[in-house]
């Protein structure tokens, strides 16, 4: 079942939460505004029920990352997707677009792409601990079932960010077939402390934490204490 799963692959939420910082902080770089991003779920579906439960319309993005086999796709729920748009080209990204039944324009889909190559690099970093990847970006896409990142029956792993523009709000998905992890899943068993320069307060690396922790518990005080 999914929690099995899940649960046999604890560096995953790890890599997920790591992505979930990078995401926030090119957001705030990108746009010139500070946003809140967090990780709400990783999911584990067949294919068809990933595509049937897409957010629709969306701005959906094949991507691939070497040396890991098969195809990874990120997905910006379309009022997030207008909403970046907006922000870049000097709105205030605060309007609510009527997105039933609207597409994306061809700029629209450029300016959103070339975000979504922007993310590669955090996907990057946010594995780094556990595989060296290199993000290629393929193409965008507007239809969930001409995707074709998987087969019907193949399992994929879905991590969804909520980001939050202040007045507009939406998801973005990155999603995975859970087979582009054979060569790793070992890698993946075990829970890891990621060593990093998170650029963000309070972002502490996790394995000097608990160093410090331990030879803190065993060091001798001497205490005077007048009453």
């Amino acid at each position: 079942g999914d929690t099995s799963i899940r649960g046999q692959l604890p560096g995953l939420d790890i890599i997920f939460n790591a992505f979930s910082r990078r995401l926030r902080n090119l957001f705030t770089v990108e746009l010139a505004k500070s946003v809140n991003v967090d990780l709400a779920s990783v999911d584990f579906d067949s294919y068809d029920d990933f595509i049937k439960g897409l957010p629709l319309p969306s701005s959906m993005h094949l991507v691939r990352f070497d040396p890991l086999r098969g195809i990874a796709v990120f997905i910006i729920e379309a009022h997030l997707a207008y909403s970046l748009v907006d922000l870049f080209f000097g709105g205030t990204g605060q309007k609510r677009t009527k997105v039933e039944g609207k597409g994306f324009t061809a700029i629209e889909t450029t300016f959103l792409g070339k975000f979504v190559m922007k993310m590669l690099h955090g996907v990057e970093e946010a594995w780094e601990p556990v595989v060296q990847l290199t993000g290629h970006y393929l193409r965008s896409e507007i239809n969930p079932y001409l995707l074709g990142a998987a087969a019907t029956g193949d399992v994929m792993i879905t991590a969804t960010y909520k980001v939050n523009l202040g007045q507009v709000s939406g998801d973005i998905l990155f999603s995975i077939p859970l087979s582009a992890l054979g060569g790793i899943r070992e890698r993946l068993k075990a829970s890891f402390a990621i060593t990093e320069q998170d650029n963000e307060e309070g972002a502490a690396d996790e394995l000097t934490r608990l160093h410090l922790q331990k030879h803190l518990l065993h060091t001798e005080v001497a205490l005077r204490a007048i009453v």
